[in-house]
């Protein structure tokens, strides 16, 4: 950033500063006087504060007092200096995280105004991100992802490459002349932090409410969230499962690609085996295996040919 660039930003804050020097000057940062750094802007409060010893000639800018009683290649000398100098700290701040979220930004993406983005965010090639959208700090976000409506996502989540957050999924009536009519979703999508959502999975919104993912809770490809789901902390969710609208886990709840169908409720570390259908609620502490699935207890463990 050169210096006339600071002085367009005090400019358009309004305040009132007189400069001398190079107004081409590229200007780095800032840094304190006491450990200056070449190419920062410092602050000078008065000349009892500048190191014994030390040459102002080597700051390339310095911000101080309107009694100019300071003097160095390049000075802003500010009504208040020191609102000037913690205006420029932010300002510079701002600017940088602006860049740092650029560059982690791929190539071909919509992202819409709405959309805010914390901090460290990475974002792949080809995704519409588009609607009231909060992404936290750290994500990573693959290509070709959509993400859609009111959705919320929690810090330090990995979504991979095709995933859809947000989009409606299938919910109708029929109307009184018996013709189906598609429901719209009114709902969004909250979801925790530290959730991983693997490849072509999706997430639908809530037809009302929010359809909900709980920290630290991994999703694997291929697997399918329906409107309303709220789905607990630490839950897993093995590539290719069905998770119908509607449906409750609590948490630690493992899910072997599998179909829960709707409106079940699934209590805390609950397993359902692989290839199951859940049909029923299912109490805590309960491994659940077959269609429909049923409890697993000795009697159904089969080993060669015989029961145990």
């Amino acid at each position: 950033m050169k210096i006339k660039d600071i002085l367009d930003f005090l400019t358009s804050n309004n305040e009132i500063y007189e400069f001398v020097g190079n107004q081409e000057k590229e200007i780095l940062g800032f840094s304190s006087l006491k450990n200056y750094n070449a190419g920062t802007f410092t602050w000078v409060k008065k000349l009892e504060s500048i190191p014994k010893g030390f040459d102002l000639n080597e700051c390339d800018l310095i911000i101080t007092g309107k009694n100019k009683s300071v003097s160095s290649k390049n000075v802003i000398y500010a009504d208040n200096s020191k609102r000037v100098f913690f205006e420029l700290m932010d300002f510079f701040s701002d600017q940088q995280d602006k860049k740092e979220i650029q560059d982690k930004i791929g190539n071909n993406n919509y992202i819409s105004e709405n959309v805010s983005l914390g901090k460290n965010v990475e974002i792949g090639n080809n995704c519409t991100i588009d609607g009231d959208i909060i992404i936290g700090d750290y994500c990573v976000i693959g290509s070709n992802v959509s993400i859609l409506g009111k959705v919320e996502i929690g810090r330090k989540t990995i979504i991979q490459s095709g995933v859809c957050i947000g989009d409606s999924d299938l919910a109708y009536v029929d109307d009184t002349a018996g013709n189906r009519k598609i429901l719209k979703h009114h709902g969004g999508v909250k979801i925790g932090e530290a959730v991983y959502i693997g490849t072509n999975s999706v997430i639908s919104r809530g037809t009302i409410d929010d359809t909900v993912v709980g920290d630290e809770t991994s999703i694997d490809a291929l697997c399918q969230i329906s409107h309303n789901c709220i789905l607990g902390k630490k839950n897993t969710v093995v590539a290719g499962s069905l998770v119908y609208g509607s449906v409750v886990t609590g948490d630690d709840v493992y899910i072997a690609s599998s179909i829960i169908m709707n409106q079940m409720k699934l209590g805390d570390r609950v397993t359902v085996g692989m290839n199951s259908v859940v049909m029923s609620d299912i109490i805590p502490d309960v491994t659940v295996v077959g269609t429909p699935a049923k409890p697993l207890n000795k009697e159904n463990i089969v080993v060669g040919n015989t029961k145990k």
